[in-house]
């Protein structure tokens, strides 16, 4: 996926893949009008979009071609110094700003549950090999990163359909260095599949791995002590199976799947039904091979009919 014009700067959409399952992990739109940051497993690193002629020309999707742009750009950045190390891979970019007069977070949530609030200031002196952002336990890893001014609510959920929502006041800031504290608590076999910011007004949108889905208002996911097992967010039932992972939307926007087979399908968002928090949802996708399973979900932007029809010759 490539560069959409627009008047005065470009978007680059960057899909982030799973090293094992070459799974869509995420699909971003990088508005490139400074810094684009890459969140590493722990160690943060800056690219300058506008200087990168990379970011004006159509981009790779598959994970090996896409990780070796990104990774040569870095290491051009510093003279061919290289910027990640080995057994690193890239989990996700933000858009890098200046803070204005609020004060800006990155609230960062592992598989394990653990969370932490970085301020966004203590990470503006970056070096050419990165700095850490995080330091995390023997077998976790990072699974989401958000961008906060401080006053968010955030809804981590997990693969067995629990959901926890609390202040991010409830984590205080913390420096580069620190683990963080516990986010949600997990019964045994159950991980943290997805985060978010809870802003009122928008959808859960919660999909499993049987191609079924649902979205449920935020407002329904009232606030829970952090830290404690929080409340249902998904009926998981076999005929289900587990949650791939939750995105927060507003109903404007296209959702990608892909499955184990390599199967990808795109449709909108408002086309999936809205339902409580305790119900099985709908089908979103139906699978042509036996065994098949959905395992990863990604959002873009809306494709609109033009953009969708096929060229005339």
């Amino acid at each position: 996926m490539g560069e959409k014009k627009r008047p005065g700067r470009f978007t680059i959409q960057f899909i982030l893949c799973d090293p094992k399952q070459k799974a869509v992990s995420d699909l971003l739109d990088q508005q490139g009008r400074s810094k684009a940051q890459f969140l590493t497993s722990a160690v943060l690193h800056y690219l300058n979009c506008p200087e990168t002629p990379e970011c004006r020309t159509p981009l790779p999707v598959d994970r090996e071609s896409l990780e070796k742009l990104v990774l040569e750009i870095l290491a051009r950045n510093t003279a061919g110094q290289p910027q990640v190390e080995q057994g690193e891979r890239i989990q996700t970019m933000l858009h890098y700003r200046e803070a204005g007069e609020g004060q800006l977070y990155l609230f960062m949530t592992t598989r394990n549950g653990t969370v932490k609030r970085l301020p966004v200031e203590t990470l503006k002196n970056l070096r050419n090999n990165g700095i850490r952002a995080l330091t995390l336990d023997e077998g976790d890893e990072l699974i989401n990163v958000q961008e906060t001014d401080g006053s968010q609510r955030i809804l981590i959920a997990t693969h067995d359909g629990q959901a926890v929502c609390f202040d991010e006041t409830d984590v205080r800031a913390m420096g580069r260095t620190a683990v963080g504290v516990r986010g949600i608590r997990l019964r045994e076999g159950d991980y943290v599949v997805g985060a978010a910011r809870a802003e009122a007004g928008k959808t859960v949108l919660s999909i499993t791995e049987r191609g079924y889905g649902k979205r449920t208002p935020v407002e329904e996911y009232r606030i829970t002590s952090r830290g404690g097992l929080g409340i249902r967010n998904y009926m998981v039932t076999e005929k289900t199976g587990p949650i791939v992972g939750i995105k927060v939307v507003d109903g404007q926007e296209d959702l990608l799947l892909m499955t184990q087979a390599g199967i990808l399908i795109r449709t909108a968002v408002d086309s999936i039904r809205i339902a409580g928090r305790a119900t099985q949802g709908v089908i979103v996708m139906r699978f042509k091979e036996e065994g098949d399973h959905v395992i990863s979900m990604a959002l873009a932007d809306r494709e609109t009919e033009k953009e969708a029809a096929p060229a005339e010759e």
